[in-house]
């Protein structure tokens, strides 16, 4: 059974922090880099950049490489690269995955309606999909997201569009705890809470300003962990929207 990976698990940085420091009109951009992890076994690197744009739109960037040992089987690896848009006016993304050598690229598409198109190339073979409205809450890359990620949060069961696979997963969702979690030396407050879709449950950490600081979940009877290398950034856009406010504007559908 396949983790959710890319909940667990980044892309070309859009904007450096030098770049920012010495343009004052420099979109916002926060690069996150997280340690991923089997049990105590480092086993990859997750990297994301979130800028934020003008008109409340947000790219995620996000790149990921994983290389498993697996008992009595060669070593599993998968490179992982995605980026996703969302704004007012939906929310898109592009995916493409590297499996062991096989390449999958997905692709999906909010409608003004709330509708998704899904699009799935995998062996030369081409899936396409229209999901209807209220089924898809958010796509996983938008787990990452400051405002977005409370499609999840603000809901007794969820629907998230696996970006890596195209397929939908559904859940209850739980508010676990909030506490304080030591990242890169740093107490940082966080809320927890917890999905539980049909392929097991994934438990995810976000800090009061939003940043997902790490998440879990169960991995052929062993836990699959994201911890946040460094302190997570702190806002500095005022008050966020409603998450009804912000979904993707200006979305562009990609040839595959």
């Amino acid at each position: 059974m396949r983790p959710l990976l890319s909940l667990l698990l980044p892309a070309a940085l859009l904007a450096s922090p030098l770049a920012a420091a010495q343009d004052p009109s420099a979109p916002e951009a926060w690069d996150l880099t997280y340690d991923l992890r089997v049990g105590e076994q480092p086993v990859g690197t997750r990297t994301v950049t979130i800028t934020f744009l003008p008109n409340d739109r947000r790219i995620i960037e996000s790149y990921t490489e994983l290389a498993v040992g697996l008992p009595g089987a060669a070593q599993w690896t998968m490179v992982h690269r995605a980026s996703a848009t969302t704004s007012a006016a939906g929310a898109s993304f592009t995916s493409s995955v590297d499996e062991n050598g096989t390449v999958r690229e997905v692709q999906g598409r909010q409608r003004r309606d709330g509708s998704w198109m899904v699009s799935v190339v995998e062996g030369g073979t081409v899936r396409q999909d229209t999901v209807a409205a209220g089924r898809i809450d958010l796509s996983s890359l938008e787990l990452l997201d400051p405002v977005r990620r409370r499609e999840l949060t603000g809901r007794g069961t969820a629907g998230v569009l696996a970006a890596e696979t195209g397929t939908l997963l559904s859940g209850p969702v739980q508010h676990r705890d909030e506490g304080v979690r030591t990242i890169g030396g740093q107490a940082v407050p966080v809320d927890v809470w917890t999905w539980t879709p049909e392929s097991g449950a994934v438990t995810l950490s976000w800090s009061l300003d939003g940043v997902l600081v790490g998440y879990e979940s169960a991995w052929m009877g062993k836990k699959l962990q994201a911890v946040l290398r460094d302190p997570p950034p702190r806002a500095s856009l005022g008050d966020v929207a409603p998450v009804g406010d912000v979904i993707a504007q200006d979305v562009v559908e990609q040839e595959l």
